[in-house]
């Protein structure tokens, strides 16, 4: 593995040649280095790359996802409205201790992931919604008041030696109706983000502005920044968010190499 900035830590294949009876890593131009490019050691496959965007269609959960916790299996499912994930809310403070987060790596050098909700369930007190899940996680939280009006509040939790802290940089009211986009951005050649929501998933509003994209062993996770599905409430709720699909698409990125 090498680290890789806000990306995190990422898995290669590296050539290795020989030296004296002696396996030596790298190439003999640059020795004891893994190389930005090499040569495939098996020519003549098609690339492949695996599963990344998801219509929640499959029975199972593709293997391009990680629960950030092990997760509470009653809490969400496939199977209650098919063709779409269901995450009941799991009981926490906040978004940092948080079960059943569901995430998926990030991709370089910049991409975007959009999910599209209905959020028609969402209770009182519930807190559902996307963003990223790493030592700087932003996040788009939508929520209900007492009357049932939805707002979306755009929070950014920075993860530290001495804990976690959050900070609310702007909260909106939604427009009416219960079908709801969410957007966000990721490019690791500038080791920034943004988020975005939308009504219809044509006419997108940003939110918060950006925010740092970063990545430290001792703090966040060591698989740097992830796409982040989350929901839960300070106490049990009998809501839920049900996502119909998750679509990862990549960005032009602004920067020259990945930081």
């Amino acid at each position: 593995m090498e680290d890789s900035g806000a990306i995190g830590r990422m898995t290669n294949i590296s050539p290795v040649f020989w030296r004296d009876d002696w396996p030596v890593w790298g190439t003999p131009a640059a020795p004891g280095r893994v190389p930005r490019q090499a040569a495939k050691p098996i020519a003549g496959h098609r690339f492949a790359e695996p599963a990344t965007s998801d219509d929640f269609s499959g029975r199972r959960l593709g293997l391009q996802w990680q629960w950030n916790h092990n997760p509470e299996p009653e809490r969400w499912s496939l199977a209650e409205r098919p063709g779409w994930l269901r995450l009941h809310p799991t009981v926490a403070e906040r978004f940092w201790s948080a079960r059943n987060t569901l995430t998926q790596k990030g991709q370089g050098p910049a991409s975007r992931g959009e999910v599209k909700l209905d959020i028609a369930r969402l209770a009182p007190g519930d807190r559902c919604g996307f963003g990223t899940l790493g030592q700087i996680s932003a996040n788009l939280t939508v929520t209900r008041d007492a009357n049932r009006r939805a707002r979306v509040a755009m929070e950014v939790t920075t993860d530290r030696v001495e804990g976690a802290q959050t900070e609310t940089r702007a909260t909106t009211d939604l427009p009416q109706g219960n079908t709801l986009w969410l957007r966000t951005d990721m490019d690791f050649t500038t080791s920034r983000g943004r988020v975005a929501y939308s009504a219809d998933g044509v006419r997108w509003t940003g939110l918060g502005g950006d925010f740092p994209l970063a990545f430290a062993w001792q703090t966040g996770t060591f698989q740097g920044e992830q796409f982040a599905l989350f929901c839960y409430a300070p106490a049990r709720s009998t809501g839920w968010i049900d996502i119909d699909s998750f679509r990862l698409s990549r960005l032009t990125p602004s920067g020259g190499a990945p930081r």
